[in-house]
């Protein structure tokens, strides 16, 4: 399963809340934790491992590539890793150390770059990436939101996480119930789109991905995938049998990347 958290700092603030923050999402990965901080000291990223495909410490993360200079938090499994690690390799990169969908994300956001590595990736996941060249923080989460990533942000700092309790270790944060929110549950049974249960939450919404520009504070948020247009003409001119057969065939396909 994994758990992340993390906070980027507009201003000078302190990091000692994270490790009670981690310590709140134990349950998400026991097999290991890791903590990272930034050269500039701004961004640090804290992570718990559930080792599901590497089970070696070369799993382990905060992941970070020194020579692409890019560091990684990230819950969920990619199901065609291996198919983009073959891509990659056969455009020259053969500097692989471990054999986690970890490493691979992390260097295939460097070659192919964020938005087209987003688009080829299949599985579920929540993701989070610190570029130390252009010092920029990307957050993104799988198509159908499996995996969660809330956000928290003020005029000092940029904080982030698997689930809300852990960033509620972080005691300088206000936590009031968002009245609004709190109708939507009360109503729907959830609190809809990218709003939260507390005022100035947020989820991070299924298939987009924000891009954090910390030399501006800018914050950008975008979709990277939707569903397929409907084309029935798609549907009409095939047999009833061409359509059954491609069904299962595309059924068995994710069942076995599964």
């Amino acid at each position: 399963m994994c758990g992340f958290l993390g906070q980027v700092n507009f201003e000078r603030k302190s990091f000692e809340w994270i490790r009670e923050g981690l310590q709140s999402i134990n349950h998400r990965g026991p097999d290991a934790s890791g903590i990272w901080f930034s050269k500039c000291n701004r961004v640090v990223f804290g992570h718990q491992r559930l080792s599901i495909l590497d089970l070696s410490e070369k799993g382990n993360q905060p992941m970070t590539n020194e020579e692409i200079g890019l560091t990684i938090i990230f819950n969920g499994e990619i199901y065609n890793h291996r198919e983009i690690r073959k891509l990659i390799s056969n455009m020259g990169y053969n500097k692989w150390t471990g054999n986690s969908d970890t490493e691979t994300l992390l260097v295939a956001f460097s070659i192919l770059g964020f938005a087209k590595t987003l688009k080829k990736v299949i599985g579920m996941f929540s993701l989070v990436l610190y570029d130390e060249n252009s010092k920029k923080i990307y957050l993104a989460r799988d198509r159908a939101g499996e995996k969660p990533l809330f956000y928290y942000s003020d005029q000092s700092s940029f904080i982030f996480a698997s689930e809300l309790k852990a960033i509620f270790a972080n005691k300088n944060i206000d936590k009031k119930l968002s009245p609004y929110a709190f109708n939507q549950f009360l109503e729907n049974g959830f609190v809809s789109g990218k709003n939260c249960i507390v005022n100035n939450f947020y989820k991070l919404q299924p298939a987009h991905y924000a891009c954090l520009d910390l030399n501006n504070r800018s914050l950008t948020i975008k979709r990277y995938w939707d569903l397929p247009k409907y084309q029935p003409q798609s549907f009409t001119q095939k047999s009833y049998k061409d359509l059954t057969n491609e069904l299962f065939y595309l059924l068995n396909e994710s069942i076995k990347d599964q």
